[in-house]
């Protein structure tokens, strides 16, 4: 990968992505509000399917009001999840907490978090997912180690597929277009057509975190196909995706269908002076319906 520093701030990783598709620069939270920011906003995502925000105040309801024009915040895994804010059951805080990462709870851990979809077992499909940096924690250790967001454009993928695997391309789609199992017992494809697409290579994606991991717990030929035709998706996603360090104050909103959003790991805990310190990186994400 290759690193540019943009006129707007945060640093971003391009992967095999061409200047063309960059992501677009940042909008600017302080000299956009009210109306004229929602239609900037709706601009990036009429044109690239991704809007950036930066230097928006970490307040719950200008947050809320800004995404609300592109769906419903839906309520996180559930009511009761320990990740959701405890004024809005749609917004999830994901910050490092010892204790709950001791329990696996996904809001609460250090580790990476593989590109993945938003609620993706849920019908229909959420439209939009967003994310606000609250606060961007510690940004000083070694590459990967920061937070940094993982974006990848399903179409680029699926491109840098074909183009990679032509021979085994159509048997990999009509496995992941077909009915795969997921965890919730149910069996629905991975990879979809969407209504309007831009291309032939522009199709939706429902993939749920550690999904692999599942696959592989089922003695199947099934399985053992999709899980074939999956690992080649995301090798393929890894050298066009987006690696974005994002500032306290900065907003993405996602095309859920045509966008998976992951992560680099954190350190949770360093030495401190008076002992253990614990990063106070604090992500609010959405999912919108």
């Amino acid at each position: 990968m290759t690193r540019a520093q943009g006129p707007d701030g945060p640093s971003t990783r391009f992967g095999g992505a061409t200047a063309a598709d960059r992501l677009p620069p940042a909008l600017d939270g302080t000299a956009l509000s009210g109306e004229a920011l929602r239609v900037a906003v709706q601009c990036q995502l009429d044109s690239a399917h991704i809007a950036r925000v930066r230097d928006l105040p970490a307040q719950l309801d200008q947050f809320i009001w800004l995404i609300s024009h592109w769906g419903e915040p839906l309520a996180y895994y559930g009511a009761g999840d320990p990740g959701a804010h405890v004024a809005h059951s749609g917004v999830h805080r994901v910050r490092f907490d010892p204790e709950a990462a001791a329990r696996r709870e996904l809001h609460a851990l250090d580790g990476p978090l593989a590109a993945h979809s938003a609620q993706s077992l849920r019908e229909p499909r959420p439209p939009y997912f967003a994310m606000l940096m609250v606060h961007q924690g510690w940004q000083d250790g070694c590459p990967g180690e920061n937070g940094e967001s993982v974006l990848v454009e399903w179409r680029r993928a699926f491109e840098a597929l074909a183009h990679r695997h032509a021979d085994r391309f159509a048997g990999w789609m009509e496995t992941l277009m077909g009915e795969v199992p997921f965890p919730d017992g149910s069996a629905k494809a991975l990879v979809y057509r969407l209504p309007d697409p831009a291309s032939e290579y522009d199709l939706g994606v429902r993939l749920k975190y550690e999904l692999l991991d599942h696959w592989r717990t089922i003695p199947t030929n099934q399985a053992r196909r999709a899980e074939e035709a999956l690992t080649a998706l995301l090798a393929a996603a890894a050298t066009v995706e987006h690696e974005v360090q994002l500032s306290s104050g900065e907003c993405v909103i996602v095309d859920n269908n045509r966008w998976g959003h992951g992560r680099r790991s954190v350190r949770g805990i360093r030495s401190g002076a008076h002992g253990p310190e614990i990063n106070p990186r604090e992500l609010w994400s959405v999912t919108l319906g």
